[in-house]
């Protein structure tokens, strides 16, 4: 007997920094990690570092969003590897090397809060810092400013609503133009 159907209930759609469109434009790079310690995780807003291909996740409301961390199966985990899988959702230890999606459209990890009211229109800004309550993680990008973001509404749109990925955290499909000044 042959399977003719997959039960699909319960897969998620996607894992955060999976590219999902291949289209003509699409400009990803490579750079690496320039943190000291700080772990830089899959779908996430990086800035330029200090020295050349160096990116660093976003400390201020006028750090220059370069780009987003793609997802990419060439880490490798472990004590000895690039990639720390304990860490939730896994992130790039420091000096990794890291492809970077500056134009395209792929799944980002957001804030625990966001609200996508339009897919196609709703403009996204990046969080460089906590608000001090559930919306923590740095380089995440969400729907509305709150003060401690960066203004990436000439940059980013949210082209789906709210899912949730494999490791549960929620991510949305974004189109990004990183090439367009802020």
């Amino acid at each position: 007997m042959s399977q003719t159907s997959i039960n699909q209930a319960g897969f998620p759609i996607a894992v955060a920094g999976q590219v999902s469109q291949t289209r003509e434009g699409m400009d990803i790079v490579s750079r690496f990690s320039g943190e000291a310690s700080t772990r830089i995780g899959f779908g996430l807003a990086v800035k330029a570092g200090t020295s050349e291909h160096e990116v660093l996740l976003p400390t201020a409301a006028n750090s220059v969003v370069q780009g987003v961390v793609k997802f990419g199966y060439n880490h490798t985990p472990g004590a000895t590897g690039d990639l720390d899988q304990d860490s939730t959702p896994p992130g790039l230890k420091p000096n990794a090397s890291i492809e970077l999606m500056r134009q395209g459209t792929m799944w980002v990890q957001i804030d625990a809060d966001t609200a996508i009211a339009t897919p196609g229109e709703t403009r996204a800004y990046c969080r460089f810092e906590s608000d001090g309550g559930s919306n923590t993680k740095v380089g995440t990008f969400r729907h509305t400013d709150d003060t401690h973001v960066i203004d990436t509404r000439n940059q980013v749109v949210f082209v789906s609503g709210v899912r949730t990925a494999a490791d549960g955290t929620k991510i949305a499909e974004v189109d990004v133009n990183f090439g367009i000044k802020p």
